[in-house]
């Protein structure tokens, strides 16, 4: 069991996002304003990821996907009632086994409890 907040997000972005990109490091075609992941990693390494704001990432790389930090459960919830907006949060526990792990919100915690 782990806490992650924001922050926690934000220092591991440079390694997700090389990772996702990859294989496209030099694609115009994936972000519409043509710059390309390769541009956008460089920017993203620029950043201090102890100190920068989740706006500034969010900026470079066109959405709040990357610093969003989620709880699986109210994710679930959203989709399932046809959102598109996923509720944000300041931080969530995430549970693991092996490769396996879900990360829920302490509202979500606090309504599972309610159910013992």
């Amino acid at each position: 069991m782990k806490l992650i907040r924001q922050r926690d997000v934000i220092r591991e972005v440079v390694d997700a996002f090389a990772r996702s990109f990859a294989q496209h490091m030099d694609n115009v075609d994936i972000f519409p304003d043509g710059e390309t992941p390769r541009a956008k990693l460089g920017r993203l390494m620029a950043l201090d990821l102890e100190t920068c704001e989740a706006a500034a990432v969010d900026a470079i790389v066109g959405n709040d996907s990357w610093t969003r930090v989620e709880c699986d459960e109210c994710v679930n919830a959203a989709v399932a009632a046809g959102s598109y907006t996923m509720p944000k949060h300041e931080e969530v526990v995430e549970f693991s086994r092996g490769e396996k792990s879900v990360r829920v919100c302490g509202g979500c915690m606090a309504s599972a409890l309610k159910k013992f």
